[in-house]
């Protein structure tokens, strides 16, 4: 009896309120009936998006372990079939990307962009990118494998669909420029120049590094004068270094009147370079408009330098030779014992 007085009360105080208490209801229904629907479609959405881009999967950690270990060691096949047999089932890590294509190319160079190109195809979802071509056409230009980086750099563009950065074509012109190909770098140059890229300061490196490495002084040189000419820092060691190529050539005069025409500053080891070769061929009047130069731009110079115009000068009895001891002592620069013995002599 007390249960239905209950229901009773209940009932005759919510009776007024009923329309209220149903829209409540309906509208509670209808909430849950919409997040319902909602996760039922963002789940369909989520396999949906697995099926049709399915997560790559992870190279195989035991493979990988014996990958490093071997290329460490510098055992060329055992990485090659290391790699061999995890390569269907996973992309390579950028980090193996190196060493894997270093041994097909030390092993099996004739196979070597067919290869790749084939593991990056079928692993396209991870690998293929430019920063993976990138990485390639590195150990390829490095190896001075230029067929191999010329198929490489069209399957990039045909078969892959990678299009051309700035950094592959700093790759791509290394590589010419380390066999001392001059007109396929001018190539790559003028296809930079229509696609409105701007050579940076590692390309001209690249280029110049290349060129000093097959004893080109002329290409070097307009290098150089193209650096100087966009207002792009030479790094010293590029001057330097072809200063040497230019002595070696005998040709120390004509390479130093063409930086000093374009008004390229001599770091202290290139005017250096230049007397010492000047005292080796006994040339005091070029080794005076060096030390000229030298002075103008307030250059300091070494115990090399001063070693040669000291010969230079000594052995003509200019008394320059004197101004040049004294300025020694006061610098606190010693005297070679190769100088003394010289001098003695």
């Amino acid at each position: 009896m007390t249960v239905a007085a209950f229901l009773h009360v209940a009932y005759e105080s919510a009776a007024p309120m009923w329309v209220e208490l149903s829209f409540l209801v309906f509208f509670a229904l209808g909430f849950a009936f919409l997040r319902i629907d909602g996760l039922a479609r963002n789940s369909k959405q989520q396999k949906k998006q697995w099926v049709e881009n399915p997560q790559p999967r992870v190279f195989d950690a035991r493979l990988r372990k014996t990958i490093e270990a071997e290329a460490a060691s510098g055992k060329q096949d055992a990485v090659l079939k290391a790699w061999r047999v995890g390569r269907s089932s996973a992309p390579t890590p950028p980090e193996l990307m190196k060493p894997v294509v270093q041994a097909l190319l030390d092993v099996e160079p004739e196979v070597a962009a067919s290869e790749i190109v084939e593991h990056l195809q079928r692993h396209a979802v991870a690998l293929s990118n430019s920063r993976i071509a990138c990485g390639v056409l590195d150990v390829v230009a490095r190896a001075g494998q230029v067929r191999t980086m010329e198929d490489l750099w069209e399957a990039f563009q045909k078969d892959l669909h990678i299009k051309p950065t700035y950094q592959m074509y700093e790759m791509l012109i290394g590589g010419f420029a380390s066999v001392g190909d001059e007109k396929k770098v001018a190539k790559v140059f003028e296809t930079l120049s229509e696609s409105r890229m701007k050579l940076t300061a590692r390309g001209y490196s690249l280029t110049i590094k290349g060129f000093l490495k097959n004893n080109m002084v002329d290409a070097v040189l307009r290098q150089l004068l193209a650096m100087n000419t966009q207002g792009i820092h030479i790094p010293p060691f590029a001057i330097v270094q072809f200063l040497r190529i230019s002595c070696q050539a005998t040709r120390n005069c004509e390479a130093f009147s063409a930086l000093s025409t374009a008004n390229i500053a001599l770091p202290p080891e290139a005017v250096s370079l230049l007397l010492e070769d000047c005292a080796k061929r006994g040339n005091l009047e070029h080794a005076t408009r060096v030390e000229e130069l030298a002075r103008e731009a307030k250059q300091p110079l070494l115990c090399g330098a001063y070693d040669a115009l000291l010969k230079l000068n000594t052995s003509r009895g200019h008394l320059h030779a004197l101004e040049l001891f004294e300025e020694m002592q006061t610098a606190g620069v010693r005297i070679s014992e190769g100088l003394c013995v010289g001098l003695l002599s």
